[in-house]
């Protein structure tokens, strides 16, 4: 086990104490949080889908991001799934959270500027790549073109998140968009070696172009959000 799974092996060990829920109890809970507000009735449903945030942050892990802030950022996904969980749409709070489980978790990739700890070097690139259409919008990969339920999010906040991240992928180059799309975007990362090889470069140097792309991502989306605070 790497020491990043080993720091949150307590964690893991402490929430599987947390009985999963039937479709019948996670109705019950949810109705009575929509109706009454039951604070209990939704800390039960957070706890029983904690499992559920571990194996999808499991999966981010590869683009370089520590274990343990996945999880955290997906664990407010969660809480913001169960906010807006309507138990009358039929579907289950996993399906409709898991949308907002990885939203928050790939925004947390997309601003973080420390993930990759090789220090950034020369602009000079290695080689050359035909990027074959990897520049496509890669905003809705993150803010969700509609979530599993067809627009249960809100499709306003939707359209902020989308304009901010549009507006900061403008900043990058066309192989910058490329290790955003394939390495921090996608639920099967491409690995640092198989990014060498499509760029002829070395994994170093595959850690100092993502580096560089995710400290000018996140300078464009701080700036966003200042904008509006």
């Amino acid at each position: 086990m790497s020491s990043d799974s080993a720091s949150v092996r307590p964690y893991l060990a402490s929430i599987r104490a947390f009985p999963l829920l039937s479709s019948e109890q996670e109705r019950t809970l949810a109705e009575a949080y929509l109706r009454d507000g039951d604070v209990e009735a939704a800390h039960q449903l957070v706890t029983a889908n904690l499992r559920f945030v571990v194996l999808i942050a499991r999966r981010y892990t590869t683009s370089g991001a520590r274990l343990a802030d996945l999880i955290q950022e997906g664990n407010i996904g969660l809480m913001e799934a169960v906010k807006r969980f309507d138990p009358s749409r039929g579907v289950r709070l996993v399906t409709y959270a898991s949308w907002w489980i990885r939203a928050y978790m790939r925004q947390h990739l997309l601003r973080s500027a420390s993930l990759v700890r090789a220090a950034a070097g020369s602009d000079a690139f290695e080689g050359d790549l035909p990027l074959d259409g990897a520049s496509e919008d890669l905003a809705l990969a993150v803010a969700g073109e509609s979530s599993p339920e067809d627009g249960l999010a809100d499709a306003q906040e939707r359209e902020v998140a989308r304009r901010r991240i549009t507006e900061a992928l403008t900043h990058l180059d066309e192989r910058e968009r490329f290790l955003v799309g394939a390495r921090l975007l996608t639920d099967e990362p491409l690995s640092l070696r198989e990014v060498g090889r499509r760029f002829g470069c070395s994994q170093e140097r595959v850690h100092q172009l993502q580096a560089r792309a995710q400290r000018k991502l996140g300078v464009h989306l701080r700036a966003a959000e200042l904008e509006v605070a």
